[in-house]
């Protein structure tokens, strides 16, 4: 258990630093998968994996070093329940505009429509939970093959901190992101930041994202239970750092339209539903099953990037027709 002074000295601003670090690089994989397929470069897409890479340079030495305290998430086997479960999260992360992480950037940033998006969000793991013949929990695989110092752990480790240290070369690739608005952070370094913080997160706590911590909300919830309190301060630090980093790119401004959080509130309800047969959204995914090298994890980030790829096909398929009907 994270006493409270480290919790308030190291997670607290941990998660302070990455919700400011992907505000700063506009980390969305909904995002990353638009300017691909409009022909722009695959760095954002590409980032997610050298997040991961970071996580696992920083918490696998954290973990080894106190082994009784804190370990790294188990395995799980990547189930046609677990595949169509990433689908769907993915067909709702398009519908909502926003993934995982975009929906607390763009929160932080004041469009409070996306409240509705963590609303459905809890609204789709309860509906998963109350519907008979769901698949209720994934299959595990056993323990992590990266619990321990071993020769083939080691040497994931070496590889993990080639890509971390590779990231950090600049780009100098023709095809770059639109750059927007200016001291935008690229996606390499605030990554970065985010793995960092993220590996120390993941060391302290296990894992942590608010995915997870909204299913296991839910679950206590509907068992009467009582729901970890330090995975909501996390999730108010990161928001925090969302809108510190806003503020600093004047961004910050409330806004909402009625119509916008209806939208996301269906779409925070299918990414709800998704995570709940994965488990967890994209976020956790990057943070913690793929620095635990679970076979699920790269199977369902690829189905999800596809289910995003599928709305995304069917909204640009279906908006000329509606723009010539006006």
């Amino acid at each position: 258990m994270v006493s409270d002074a480290v919790f308030l000295l190291v997670s607290a601003p941990c998660a302070a630093a990455m919700g400011y670090a992907a505000q700063r690089g506009s980390i969305c994989a909904v995002a990353g998968v638009e300017t691909f397929i409009d022909g722009g470069s695959p760095r954002l897409l590409l980032s997610f994996f050298r997040c991961a890479a970071w996580v696992a340079v920083v918490s696998l030495p954290l973990i080894w070093l106190s082994p009784a305290n804190t370990r790294l998430s188990d395995s799980l086997w990547p189930t046609p329940a677990v595949i169509a479960g990433a689908f769907v999260f993915g067909i709702g992360a398009a519908i909502n505009g926003g993934c995982s992480f975009a929906t607390v950037l763009r929160l932080g940033a004041g469009e409070l429509s996306f409240a509705a998006t963590l609303a459905g969000l809890s609204g789709g793991y309860a509906l998963h939970r109350a519907l008979p013949g769901t698949p209720s929990a994934p299959v595990a695989a056993g323990p992590s093959p990266l619990t321990s110092p071993e020769p083939a752990s080691l040497a994931a480790l070496a590889l993990a901190a080639m890509v971390a240290m590779w990231s950090l070369v600049p780009d100098r690739s023709p095809q770059r992101l639109p750059r927007s608005r200016s001291g935008q952070w690229r996606p390499e370094a605030a990554v970065a930041v985010m793995g960092i913080a993220g590996g120390v997160l993941y060391a302290l706590h296990g894992s942590w994202m608010y995915t997870v911590a909204l299913d296991r909300g839910v679950a206590g919830m509907m068992a009467q239970g009582i729901s970890n309190p330090a995975l909501a301060g996390l999730f108010a630090a990161l928001l925090g750092g969302a809108a510190l980093a806003a503020g600093r790119s004047h961004r910050l401004a409330l806004r909402l339209r009625p119509r916008d959080a209806g939208l996301r509130l269906l779409a925070g309800t299918l990414m709800g539903f998704g995570a709940s047969l994965v488990p967890g959204g994209n976020d956790v995914l990057v943070l913690h099953a793929l620095p635990a090298l679970s076979p699920h994890a790269a199977p369902a980030y690829a189905a999800m990037l596809l289910g995003i790829l599928a709305a995304l096909a069917v909204r640009r398929s279906v908006a000329p027709v509606a723009g010539t009907g006006r």
